[in-house]
């Protein structure tokens, strides 16, 4: 993560608002891992409620990182 974090603070070409958008997106991605993508302990990690979590999950697109969904979706393909 620190690399990435790195990446980020080096590119001047992306704008403020830009940056603090990856940032939020690579804290958020680091308190799923660490909590196996449970979104509500993840959220309680993070400090914030469980609604805005959500809205920012879907807005950053991040159920389609979700390993446990792939998961479902191979297995049902396969059905």
């Amino acid at each position: 993560m620190r690399d990435r974090l790195n990446q980020l603070i080096e590119k001047t070409e992306v704008s403020f608002h830009e940056r603090v958008k990856e940032f939020e997106k690579l804290l958020m991605l680091d308190a799923l891992n660490r909590t196996n993508w449970v979104k509500l302990r993840a959220a309680r990690s993070l400090r914030v409620t469980y609604r805005i979590f959500n809205y920012k999950y879907e807005k950053f697109g991040l159920s389609a990182l979700n390993p446990r969904r792939r998961k479902k979706r191979e297995s049902q393909l396969v059905c």
